[in-house]
């Protein structure tokens, strides 16, 4: 049974950083799409699944850490990984 490539949404502001992390992220076969802030981090997984997310906490658009905290009250239980 072949495993689908995990996919991972890499929300952090646009930087040369971001791109090469992306990249690097593409080149070892992992899906990878990106969000510039807390909303469309927000619209990002209202439309699709994704296996984690990588998470700048200064990420523009509201408190991250507030943020994470209501996606667990809802029950999601996607992985983070904080930037800091």
């Amino acid at each position: 049974m072949r495993r689908e490539k995990l996919w991972v949404l890499y929300a952090e502001e646009p930087s040369r950083a971001r791109e090469q992390l992306v990249g690097g992220l593409l080149r070892k076969g992992l899906r990878a799409d990106k969000a510039d802030s807390l909303k469309e981090l927000t619209d990002a997984l209202l439309l699709s699944n994704f296996d984690a997310i990588v998470l700048d906490p200064k990420l523009p658009g509201g408190d991250a850490l507030r943020w994470i905290a209501a996606r667990r009250r809802r029950g999601d239980l996607t992985p983070i990984l904080l930037l800091v």
